[in-house]
């Protein structure tokens, strides 16, 4: 079946005129179709099959017809061109038998013309080897086959397309030619998704969110897809870790559900949600549940949250603040589509978007006041900079801002820091992700500028940055443990710990296209509005997780993570973890050395102890594995403590070496 090809929307096009180089009214005289599929399910499999006919110019000799996958998109297996029997087998045939040499390669931006568009950068190039081609021949490109297996994503993504682009100068520059779309729905339903809030009062009820997943995690969910999305409709019952019936009968529809429950003993809790009778919920997981039991039903787990017998003055809230859409270089159509998916599809309290540059600026900021409501759903005005040396993250206050320092791109990274600082003020707060890449120019935390760097991110999809040989690493990190969340800390900067997905799929809370799944940031404040989330980023009042909520509670001397202290010894430290996963072990930390390890397989950890600190100067963090991979980070509490009276300067002391610091297993 022919598939209508439909162009993007014609601010896309603008957008992407501005920022590549992309004109969509200089169109080569060459056209192109897609001839199937008409849309493509996430994880299956499918085959493709492109005609382009070659225009008045015609193609020579060392010519090219070229397909093109977007920069966030994740197809598999991996193309070949020389086993027509196997999986993802690429053909291109004309009038003249084997006129084509094949091969697929990620191409940098000047393989481009004006005319096309270097996001789509892994490219299929079908070079003509014989004989030209001349005008109104049909060149058929076929990607994979019904019988032998084509390719897939696991990623859903509405509007989606292969780049159809010709080298017709034989001059290694790429026109663009046709952008066909596509849907990429979700798969079936596999489970159940259930988010509650991480406290709650005993007695009083409370939301929770149930929405449907597929085994890929996508929320299958027919909004913003033109094809039809077998979306689950049905009833289902949530029960408490003992058995208790919270809500029964409680209607799903398209998916997604919200209903009040109450819990009537304080402490940590999980719910299950089944369409079963048994209410079978299975195990944890980065799926939130599983399919259930032996009778097929649909199941899931809640996050981990606890009840206090009074409403406590401060709340957990939980956001994602790093991600893109096709404002720079992500997959999703708008702004307001990637924070209805955070909102809608994940249950987040906030969300900030951080599109690389400020190309689609105005619409930033409309989106940002648009999905702003007080109580319900907090947004953040964000922007990615891209340095010389690595990429930072700026937030601001307001929904509000003025474009960043001219030139901004040119600078390094002490630079750019202090024209933001010198700009903005305390209005805007930044930090560095996947600063343990082994870049050029590392991040500096030689240097430290108080007023806007506040905090750092030390997982996302990319991977770990709390230390050299740390759990889930970068893929080209760095050595030096200078350049790592612990090097900062013993370098003296202050500074709170966040995550977050860096997610390309439009995704946010629940990115799972990198190499890692998506990380988390967890908010403490006393209210669910723009400047309280804001002033407890900028107060350290915030910790990090990979994909779940785990719950964490740590203070020093009553003081919660984030706080400077100066007190004399011994100091009293409490935390407590409550995990998805039941089977985990939290690690406190002193100065980067592990100094207390409690494990458990019963879902909780709760500590108070005295400690006497080694150095006048000190900090402690807390570090949770759990079973299945997942962990959470807590920002530091410093601990300073009092001069002797009449006490000359301490001696600066030199930092523990690598091979010293405890590392986790």
């Amino acid at each position: 079946m022919v598939s209508s090809v439909k162009q993007r929307k014609p601010s896309y096009l603008i957008f992407l005129a501005g920022w590549v180089g992309l004109s969509p009214l200089a169109q080569a005289a060459h056209t192109a179709r897609m001839l199937e599929p008409t849309y493509v399910v996430a994880g299956q499999p499918t085959a493709f099959k492109y005609e382009l006919t070659v225009g008045e110019q015609g193609i020579p000799v060392g010519g090219s017809v070229v397909v093109g996958f977007h920069h966030a998109s994740k197809w598999q297996p991996r193309l070949q061109f020389g086993q027509p029997t196997l999986p993802a087998y690429v053909k291109v045939t004309g009038k003249v038998a084997n006129n084509f040499k094949m091969r697929f390669q990620n191409v940098g931006p000047t393989s481009f013309a004006k005319t096309a568009d270097n996001l789509y950068h892994m490219v299929i190039v079908a070079t003509v080897s014989k004989t030209a081609l001349v005008p109104g021949e049909v060149v058929t490109i076929s990607i994979g086959s019904a019988q032998y297996g084509g390719i897939f994503q696991i990623m859903a993504d509405d509007h989606h397309e292969l780049r159809i682009m010709a080298d017709t100068n034989a001059d290694g520059k790429f026109e663009w030619v046709a952008s066909p779309q596509f849907d990429i729905i979700p798969a079936p339903t596999h489970h159940l998704l259930m988010v509650a809030p991480s406290q709650v009062t005993v007695g009083q009820p409370f939301n929770v969110q149930i929405h449907a997943e597929d085994a890929y995690n996508n929320f299958v969910n027919g909004t913003y897809f033109s094809t039809p999305v077998p979306t689950y409709n049905g009833k289902v019952t949530i029960i408490d870790e003992s058995e208790g019936v919270l809500a029964t009968g409680v209607q799903v529809t398209d998916g997604w559900a919200s209903v009040p429950v109450r819990v009537s003993k304080p402490g940590p809790h999980w719910l299950r949600v089944s369409d079963g009778a048994s209410g079978d919920a299975g195990g944890s997981g980065e799926g939130g549940g599983t399919s259930g039991g032996n009778d097929g039903t649909l199941a899931g787990v809640s996050n981990p949250f606890k009840a206090f017998a009074a409403d406590p003055e401060y709340k957990i809230y939980w956001g994602d603040v790093h991600g893109h859409t096709k404002g720079s270089d992500g997959l999703g159509e708008s702004q307001e589509q990637y924070f209805w998916y955070a909102q809608k599809a994940q249950h987040l309290d906030m969300c900030a978007l951080s599109d690389h540059g400020q190309k689609m600026w105005p619409q930033t900021m409309a989106a940002v006041r648009s999905f702003y409501r007080p109580g319900e759903f907090v947004t953040i005005l964000g922007a990615e900079a891209s340095l010389r040396g690595g990429h930072v993250n700026v937030y601001f206050r307001g929904d509000t801002a003025a474009l960043l320092p001219k030139n901004w791109n040119l600078m390094n990274h002490v630079t750019f820091i202090d024209a933001v600082a010198q700009q903005f003020g305390t209005d805007a707060l930044m930090g560095p992700h996947a600063f343990s890449h082994a870049t050029t120019e590392p991040y500096p935390f030689s240097f430290w500028n108080d007023t806007v760097e506040r905090f750092v991110e030390v997982y996302s999809m990319h991977g770990t940055n709390e230390y050299p040989g740390n759990a889930r690493p970068l893929a080209q990190a760095i050595e030096d443990p200078a350049h790592f969340l612990q090097g900062g800390l013993v370098a003296g900067r202050r500074f709170g710990v966040i995550a977050s997905a860096d997610g390309h799929d439009s995704h946010p809370g629940r990115s799972f296209g990198g190499v890692y799944p998506t990380g988390l940031v967890a908010f403490r404040a006393k209210e669910l509005t723009r400047d309280a989330i804001y002033d407890a980023w900028r107060n350290y009042q915030v910790y990090a997780t990979s994909v779940e909520r785990i719950y964490l509670d740590f203070s020093i001397n009553g003081s919660w993570m984030g706080a400077s202290l100066t007190t004399g010894d011994p100091v009293q430290v409490h935390y407590e973890v409550i995990g998805q996963d039941k089977t985990f072990k939290a690690e406190l930390l002193r100065n980067n050395m592990v100094i207390r390890t409690d494990t458990t397989t019963n879902g909780t950890v709760a500590v108070d102890f005295q400690d006497t600190p080694p150095d006048p100067n000190n900090y402690y963090y807390l570090r949770v594995s759990q079973a299945n991979g997942e962990r959470a980070w807590s920002t530091p509490i410093w601990v300073d403590k009092p001069p002797a009276p009449d006490a000359p300067p301490a001696a600066a002391k030199a930092p523990r070496s690598a091979k010293k610091r405890a590392r986790a297993s």
